[in-house]
């Protein structure tokens, strides 16, 4: 019986090109996706953060509170979610008064009903209160310019997502030397 060295060799050789060409897609695959997610969160980073910076361009004032109430909204499951709604007026440097609906940045909303009426509980009709404004277009005012840190929430699940993929990646790559 004679056993032919040289075929078992090439037979070895072709499943190892196969086996990096194998490697090679999915280092490629999982970068290009891991590339996605981190472009994507880049994207919704950009929104919190550009508010963020339009934000601490706004100009300080006193405003009057008007009025205010929690308002209720129902979500798309049927839930009941809330958010404080006021009515201000803005006294501008320029000595012209607007009024303003609102509270912060977003308008977000809570199903926590007794935390937002608390915080419309800090809050009296007919008293003062800091707030700012945008000196460019008075009637986009804040009486809150705190932005929650749920807003960078979506960028940073996509950004975690595509750092996850790339070690996944890179860290599955067979050893070239072995």
């Amino acid at each position: 019986m004679r056993v032919n060295h040289k075929e078992h060799l090439t037979n070895t050789a072709g499943k190892s090109n196969i086996e990096k060409r194998k490697g090679i897609s999915q280092t490629l695959i999982l970068s290009v996706l891991a590339s996605i997610g981190i472009l994507i969160a880049l994207a919704l980073y950009y929104w919190p953060v550009s508010q963020i910076l339009q934000v601490n361009n706004y100009q300080s004032a006193s405003c009057t509170i008007l009025s205010k109430k929690l308002e209720t909204v129902t979500t798309n499951g049927g839930a009941d979610a809330y958010h404080p709604h006021f009515t201000f007026s803005v006294p501008t440097s320029d000595g012209k008064t607007y009024i303003v609906q609102g509270y912060g940045l977003i308008s977000s909303s809570s199903s926590n009903k007794k935390a937002e009426q608390a915080l419309l509980d800090n809050y009296k009709v007919d008293s003062r209160y800091p707030c700012w404004y945008d000196a460019s277009n008075p009637t986009r005012a804040v009486l809150n310019r705190n932005l929650d840190a749920m807003a960078f929430a979506p960028g940073t699940i996509f950004l975690s997502g595509g750092l996850i993929l790339l070690f996944i990646a890179f860290a599955g790559r067979s050893n070239p030397s072995a």
